[in-house]
């Protein structure tokens, strides 16, 4: 914390991180957590089948390292968690374009119903526990409109 107060100074995004570094839940390390194992799990997967999903080579770079940039951000950052976890969110999407060409790579209609129906279930878990937070898990976040929201 003390290093990003000491770059960023009187910024937003200074102020920004030390609020979330006052917070104990926010500035948990996630290093050892089951998000990371996650994330490894999804990153081993997309090294395994990246050969294997019919996709333009140019895409194929896309996913892999958008999935590598991903993973790097979030251990590099995993001492702050909450920090750790808002950086490398924005290559999500990777891995949902990842997903959408998976199922596929299995020849067996059956096999491709079974991946698509863990990842339907994978889904719908992640968001109802993106929602239901403890007293919504927002933190409050100063802007340049709003002092406090």
């Amino acid at each position: 914390m003390d290093m990003a107060s000491m770059y960023l100074g009187d910024s937003a995004m200074g102020d920004r991180i030390l609020a979330y570094g006052e917070n104990g839940d926010a500035s948990s390390n996630v290093l050892f957590s089951s998000g990371t194992l996650r994330r490894l799990f999804f990153f081993g997967l997309i090294i395994y089948s990246i050969d294997k999903i019919e996709a333009t080579e140019r895409l194929k770079q896309i996913i892999l390292w958008g999935a590598f940039l991903s993973i790097v951000t979030y251990l590099l950052f995993s001492q702050i968690g909450y920090f750790s976890i808002r950086l490398s969110a924005y290559y999500r999407i990777i891995e949902c374009i990842w997903l959408s060409y998976f199922p596929f790579i299995f020849k067996n209609h059956r096999s491709q119903m079974i991946v698509i129906a863990f990842f339907f279930l994978y889904s719908i878990l992640q968001v109802s526990s993106a929602l239901m937070l403890e007293d919504n898990g927002l933190l409050p976040i100063r802007t340049i409109v709003f002092e406090d929201l």
